[in-house]
């Protein structure tokens, strides 16, 4: 991070070094990776700051994501705060023992920390790798800027306690290397560990036990997207068009209507129930759903066009 700090307390910072930050005001305990661009400079710069602040995390570069996932599932387990740090392609490495963590749930806050890289700029592929959220029923966020990023990654550990399974965060290459304003908190504070519960049901899935501890995981995951609230709509509620954005590709959007001219900020900001809105034409930018076509058509007059925009 850039050592030059205004009377504000805004640094400069990246995103690996935004996460990294956010591993310290989060109170992690312990951090597991394997290395691998865009994320490889989140664990420099956390053991930076674990040197200047003493919080004494412990460190696991692992001999693989699989091994790595083990280690930082062992450590929320026993109710520490971990994070587990990958790129995307090692997410398919990590994939056997996280199809089930949520069958067991972790005690202390556990993050998921995933690269993604469209364009492969730093991959041999731009694989993608949204479909395990669902697959291993577990939250998924997408920060779109540096700041959403630190936010997030805080907010992320909290669900994941309250929750009692890992939360996902995935970060493209473009917003890992790409450096703005961020304002972190001032106090780095003290660590809480929840301490492990001997729990035979949970703990031990063979069986029957298994069926119910999956039938319990997909009850919470279902109830806690019940709770969100609808999407945010940027724009005039007289709006004919309208473009769905998730992650990076948000910047891009913003980034296009910056060159056509389009005023932005909107005056406005709407909180709507997309199903109640008629529009015209509907720009999916890199969507996660295959059914998303069939169910914003079911609501509009025209064509859906699925745009997918590689990093530049």
């Amino acid at each position: 991070m850039n050592q030059l700090k205004s009377q504000t307390g805004v640094w400069i910072a990246n995103g690996n070094e935004a996460i990294g930050y956010a591993a310290l005001h989060a109170g992690v305990d312990f951090f597991a990776h394997y290395p691998g661009s865009p994320v490889n400079g989140v664990e420099p710069h956390l053991k930076h700051l674990n040197t200047q602040h003493q919080r004494g995390i412990i460190f696991n570069d692992a001999l693989n994501e699989h091994v790595a996932a083990l280690s930082a599932m062992g450590a929320s387990m026993a109710g520490a705060r971990s994070m587990l740090v990958m790129k995307h392609v090692g997410l398919n490495i990590a994939a056997d023992p996280l199809n089930y963590v949520g069958y067991s749930g972790v005690r202390g806050g556990m993050v998921i920390i995933v690269g993604t890289d469209p364009g492969a700029n730093s991959s041999t592929g731009e694989e993608d790798v949204h479909w395990y959220a669902k697959q291993f029923n577990l939250p998924l966020f997408e920060p779109t800027h540096i700041q959403e990023i630190y936010d997030t990654v805080i907010d992320a550990f909290d669900l994941s306690e309250s929750l009692e399974i890992p939360v996902m965060v995935f970060v493209t290459g473009l917003i890992c290397h790409n450096t703005a304003p961020l304002k972190p908190l001032n106090a780095v504070p003290k660590t809480k560990q929840l301490g492990f519960v001997k729990d035979r049901a949970k703990y031990i899935n063979v069986g029957n036990r298994a069926v119910v501890n999956h039938q319990r995981l997909l009850e919470k995951i279902t109830r806690y997207g019940e709770q969100q609230q609808g999407a945010t709509l940027y724009g005039s509620g007289q709006a004919t068009t309208l473009c769905i954005t998730r992650g990076n590709t948000h910047q891009h959007v913003l980034q296009a209507l910056e060159l056509l001219e389009e005023p932005y900020p909107y005056p406005e900001v709407i909180q709507i129930e997309i199903k109640t809105k008629k529009f015209n034409h509907t720009v999916l930018t890199n969507t996660t759903c295959p059914n998303c076509n069939h169910h914003f058509q079911a609501n509009m007059k025209t064509t859906v066009f699925d745009c997918v925009k590689a990093e530049m």
